[in-house]
Protein backbone atom coordinates (compact mmCIF):
# COMPACT_ATOMS: atom_id res chain seq x y z
CA UNK A 1 0.00 0.00 0.00
CA UNK A 2 1.50 3.88 -0.83
CA UNK A 3 2.20 5.94 2.14
CA UNK A 4 1.39 9.79 2.01
CA UNK A 5 -2.62 10.33 2.72
CA UNK A 6 -3.19 11.22 -1.04
CA UNK A 7 -2.52 7.92 -2.32
CA UNK A 8 -3.93 5.94 0.43
CA UNK A 9 -7.59 7.78 -0.21
CA UNK A 10 -7.22 7.43 -3.83
CA UNK A 11 -6.30 3.59 -3.33
CA UNK A 12 -9.30 3.67 -0.92
CA UNK A 13 -11.99 5.04 -3.34
CA UNK A 14 -10.95 3.34 -6.43
CA UNK A 15 -11.18 0.06 -4.95
CA UNK A 16 -14.86 1.57 -2.97
CA UNK A 17 -17.76 -1.63 -3.15
CA UNK A 18 -20.91 -2.07 -1.13
CA UNK A 19 -21.07 -5.65 -0.40
CA UNK A 20 -23.98 -5.81 0.88
CA UNK A 21 -27.96 -6.55 0.01
CA UNK A 22 -29.68 -3.02 0.83
CA UNK A 23 -33.27 -3.60 1.78
CA UNK A 24 -36.10 -3.30 -0.62
CA UNK A 25 -36.30 0.79 -2.13
CA UNK A 26 -32.88 1.73 -1.36
CA UNK A 27 -30.30 1.04 -4.01
CA UNK A 28 -26.13 2.54 -3.38
CA UNK A 29 -24.60 5.94 -5.35
CA UNK A 30 -21.09 5.00 -5.93
CA UNK A 31 -19.36 7.82 -8.01
CA UNK A 32 -16.02 6.10 -7.90
CA UNK A 33 -16.91 3.82 -10.72
CA UNK A 34 -16.52 6.64 -13.25
CA UNK A 35 -13.85 7.87 -15.20
CA UNK A 36 -14.66 11.17 -14.58
CA UNK A 37 -14.23 10.68 -10.50
CA UNK A 38 -11.61 8.59 -10.91
CA UNK A 39 -9.90 11.48 -12.45
CA UNK A 40 -10.58 14.29 -10.00
CA UNK A 41 -10.08 12.58 -7.09
CA UNK A 42 -7.17 11.67 -8.07
CA UNK A 43 -6.15 15.15 -9.00
CA UNK A 44 -7.55 16.64 -6.03
CA UNK A 45 -5.72 14.33 -3.42
CA UNK A 46 -2.78 14.46 -4.91
CA UNK A 47 -2.76 18.41 -5.11
CA UNK A 48 -4.03 19.11 -1.45
CA UNK A 49 -3.28 16.04 0.39
CA UNK A 50 -0.01 14.54 -1.17
CA UNK A 51 2.18 14.78 1.97
CA UNK A 52 2.41 12.37 5.76
CA UNK A 53 1.07 15.65 8.20
CA UNK A 54 -1.43 14.03 10.70
CA UNK A 55 -4.52 15.85 9.98
CA UNK A 56 -7.77 16.02 11.99
CA UNK A 57 -11.01 14.69 10.43
CA UNK A 58 -14.46 16.23 9.95
CA UNK A 59 -17.18 13.08 9.50
CA UNK A 60 -20.08 14.44 7.52
CA UNK A 61 -23.21 11.82 6.52
CA UNK A 62 -22.45 10.09 3.36
CA UNK A 63 -21.66 11.86 0.01
CA UNK A 64 -25.11 13.74 -1.30
CA UNK A 65 -26.39 13.98 -4.89
CA UNK A 66 -25.27 17.72 -5.66
CA UNK A 67 -21.65 17.02 -4.26
CA UNK A 68 -19.84 14.17 -3.09
CA UNK A 69 -22.18 11.92 -5.43
CA UNK A 70 -21.23 13.95 -8.17
CA UNK A 71 -17.14 14.83 -7.90
CA UNK A 72 -16.43 12.10 -5.34
CA UNK A 73 -15.12 14.56 -2.81
CA UNK A 74 -16.42 14.96 0.28
CA UNK A 75 -18.82 18.64 0.31
CA UNK A 76 -17.74 19.49 -2.94
CA UNK A 77 -19.86 20.21 -5.93
CA UNK A 78 -18.72 21.11 -8.84
CA UNK A 79 -18.98 24.91 -8.59
CA UNK A 80 -16.44 24.87 -5.39
CA UNK A 81 -14.30 22.08 -7.42
CA UNK A 82 -13.37 24.42 -10.12
CA UNK A 83 -13.80 28.00 -7.99
CA UNK A 84 -12.08 27.11 -5.08
CA UNK A 85 -10.13 24.19 -5.70
CA UNK A 86 -9.34 25.07 -9.44
CA UNK A 87 -9.59 21.77 -10.80
CA UNK A 88 -11.01 21.22 -14.23
CA UNK A 89 -14.49 19.70 -14.62
CA UNK A 90 -15.87 18.79 -18.33
CA UNK A 91 -19.35 16.99 -16.72
CA UNK A 92 -22.89 18.62 -14.96
CA UNK A 93 -22.52 21.50 -13.38
CA UNK A 94 -23.84 21.12 -9.74
CA UNK A 95 -24.35 23.14 -6.60
CA UNK A 96 -25.07 21.81 -2.83
CA UNK A 97 -25.83 23.95 0.11
CA UNK A 98 -23.28 22.05 2.36
CA UNK A 99 -20.37 22.27 0.26
CA UNK A 100 -21.36 26.28 0.10
CA UNK A 101 -20.60 26.83 3.98
CA UNK A 102 -18.07 24.14 3.93
CA UNK A 103 -15.76 25.88 1.50
CA UNK A 104 -16.53 29.62 2.99
CA UNK A 105 -15.82 27.47 6.23
CA UNK A 106 -12.56 26.43 4.50
CA UNK A 107 -11.43 29.66 3.75
CA UNK A 108 -12.33 31.62 6.48
CA UNK A 109 -8.95 31.82 8.29
CA UNK A 110 -6.88 31.50 5.02
CA UNK A 111 -6.95 29.51 1.71
CA UNK A 112 -7.81 26.10 0.76
CA UNK A 113 -4.80 24.68 0.59
CA UNK A 114 -4.19 25.42 4.39
CA UNK A 115 -7.17 24.37 5.07
CA UNK A 116 -6.43 20.72 3.82
CA UNK A 117 -2.65 21.25 5.26
CA UNK A 118 -4.41 20.70 8.49
CA UNK A 119 -7.68 18.89 7.93
CA UNK A 120 -9.54 16.69 5.60
CA UNK A 121 -13.49 14.87 5.00
CA UNK A 122 -14.24 11.66 5.23
CA UNK A 123 -18.36 10.75 5.41
CA UNK A 124 -18.85 8.13 8.23
CA UNK A 125 -20.63 6.38 5.01
CA UNK A 126 -17.73 6.88 2.53
CA UNK A 127 -20.85 5.46 -0.37
CA UNK A 128 -24.24 7.46 -0.61
CA UNK A 129 -27.89 5.69 -1.10
CA UNK A 130 -31.03 6.56 -2.91
CA UNK A 131 -34.71 5.75 -2.08
CA UNK A 132 -37.23 5.46 -4.21
CA UNK A 133 -40.24 7.92 -3.77
CA UNK A 134 -43.44 8.14 -5.36
CA UNK A 135 -43.55 8.03 -8.95
CA UNK A 136 -40.51 5.88 -9.39
CA UNK A 137 -38.62 8.87 -8.38
CA UNK A 138 -35.26 8.30 -6.54
CA UNK A 139 -34.19 10.88 -3.69
CA UNK A 140 -31.07 11.24 -1.46
CA UNK A 141 -31.19 9.09 1.89
CA UNK A 142 -29.30 9.30 4.59
CA UNK A 143 -27.25 5.66 6.52
CA UNK A 144 -30.00 6.16 9.34
CA UNK A 145 -32.66 7.27 7.23
CA UNK A 146 -34.75 3.25 7.95
CA UNK A 147 -33.56 0.77 10.79
CA UNK A 148 -33.21 -1.88 8.10
CA UNK A 149 -30.94 0.24 6.15
CA UNK A 150 -28.76 1.60 9.48
CA UNK A 151 -27.99 -1.97 9.96
CA UNK A 152 -27.13 -3.28 6.69
CA UNK A 153 -24.46 -0.38 6.10
CA UNK A 154 -23.08 -0.57 9.85
CA UNK A 155 -20.39 -2.71 8.85
CA UNK A 156 -19.49 -0.98 5.88
CA UNK A 157 -19.56 1.99 8.06
CA UNK A 158 -17.04 0.04 10.62
CA UNK A 159 -14.75 -1.08 7.86
CA UNK A 160 -14.19 2.42 6.35
CA UNK A 161 -13.53 3.59 9.86
CA UNK A 162 -11.17 1.17 10.50
CA UNK A 163 -9.53 1.68 7.63
CA UNK A 164 -9.73 5.77 8.16
CA UNK A 165 -8.00 4.89 11.66
CA UNK A 166 -5.07 2.70 9.99
CA UNK A 167 -3.62 6.19 8.09
CA UNK A 168 -1.88 8.59 10.06
CA UNK A 169 -3.78 11.05 10.80
CA UNK A 170 -4.65 13.16 14.08
CA UNK A 171 -6.86 10.35 16.01
CA UNK A 172 -7.04 12.99 19.17
CA UNK A 173 -10.14 13.98 18.20
CA UNK A 174 -12.58 13.54 15.45
CA UNK A 175 -15.18 16.15 14.06
CA UNK A 176 -18.75 14.84 13.43
CA UNK A 177 -20.73 17.21 11.04
CA UNK A 178 -24.05 16.85 12.35
CA UNK A 179 -25.36 16.93 16.00
CA UNK A 180 -28.11 14.22 15.46
CA UNK A 181 -28.68 10.50 14.38
CA UNK A 182 -24.86 11.02 12.89
CA UNK A 183 -23.61 11.68 16.18
CA UNK A 184 -25.21 9.19 17.99
CA UNK A 185 -24.15 6.20 15.62
CA UNK A 186 -20.42 7.24 15.24
CA UNK A 187 -20.73 8.35 19.38
CA UNK A 188 -22.01 4.75 19.89
CA UNK A 189 -19.18 2.91 17.11
CA UNK A 190 -16.02 5.02 18.46
CA UNK A 191 -16.89 4.10 22.28
CA UNK A 192 -16.70 0.61 21.02
CA UNK A 193 -13.60 0.83 18.09
CA UNK A 194 -11.75 3.63 19.80
CA UNK A 195 -11.24 5.26 16.56
CA UNK A 196 -11.08 8.92 18.17
CA UNK A 197 -10.01 9.70 22.00
CA UNK A 198 -13.37 12.25 21.33
CA UNK A 199 -15.69 12.97 18.90
CA UNK A 200 -16.84 16.64 18.96
CA UNK A 201 -20.07 17.27 17.39
CA UNK A 202 -20.80 20.66 14.92
CA UNK A 203 -23.58 21.47 12.85
CA UNK A 204 -24.04 20.74 9.68
CA UNK A 205 -23.60 22.48 6.79
CA UNK A 206 -26.74 21.95 5.38
CA UNK A 207 -28.36 23.00 8.19
CA UNK A 208 -26.51 26.17 8.59
CA UNK A 209 -27.04 27.37 5.18
CA UNK A 210 -30.91 26.11 5.01
CA UNK A 211 -32.08 27.75 8.15
CA UNK A 212 -29.13 30.00 9.91
CA UNK A 213 -27.59 31.37 6.83
CA UNK A 214 -27.78 35.09 8.55
CA UNK A 215 -25.90 34.01 11.50
CA UNK A 216 -23.65 32.23 8.96
CA UNK A 217 -20.24 34.41 10.61
CA UNK A 218 -21.11 33.46 13.99
CA UNK A 219 -20.98 29.52 12.71
CA UNK A 220 -17.92 29.98 11.12
CA UNK A 221 -16.26 31.44 14.00
CA UNK A 222 -17.91 28.31 15.71
CA UNK A 223 -16.22 25.90 13.68
CA UNK A 224 -12.75 27.09 13.89
CA UNK A 225 -12.86 27.29 17.38
CA UNK A 226 -13.52 23.77 17.73
CA UNK A 227 -11.22 22.98 14.88
CA UNK A 228 -8.04 24.81 17.03
CA UNK A 229 -9.29 23.75 20.37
Amino acid sequence: MRGTLAERLIDFYLDLQFPYELPPGFRVMNPFREPRVQTTIQKFYLRFLDDYRPRRVLMGINPGRHGGGVTGIPFTDTKRLVGVCGLEWDGPSSHEPSSEFFYAMACYRGDVSSFYGKFFSFPVSPLGFLQEKEKGKWLNANYYDSPQLLETVRPFIVASLDRLASWNIDRTVGFCLGQGPNLRVLEELNHRYRWFARIVALPHPRFIIQYKRREMTSYLELYWRELLA
